[in-house]
């Protein structure tokens, strides 16, 4: 098997396992979502979508696009300066 065709193999079952993760938790946000809303009342639901909104908002603002930035600085300093992943790296 050619080098191409390994990684796009490597890349697809990655890609695979990503979707399968994302669905998987997008079922089972919807399946709590339905469970919470069956055992609270209206007014404790409409609380706890309020607190879930701000913790959403607030962690949209703690980490000030890292999870999109770091990829790329990984990628950028790969095979220029290796130090410099390691001391990227715990910040994810």
């Amino acid at each position: 098997m050619s080098e191409a065709s390994q990684a796009l193999q490597k890349i697809a079952r990655g890609t695979g396992i990503v979707f399968a993760g994302t669905v998987i938790s997008m079922l089972f946000g919807f399946l709590s979502r339905a469970v919470i809303a069956r055992y609270f009342s209206t007014g404790e639901y409409g609380v706890f979508n309020l607190v879930l909104t701000v913790l959403n908002i607030a962690l949209v603002v703690a980490t000030l696009g890292f999870q999109n930035a770091l990829p790329r600085e990984v990628a950028f300093y790969r095979e220029r300066e290796a130090s410099r992943v390691r001391e990227l790296v715990p910040i994810l």
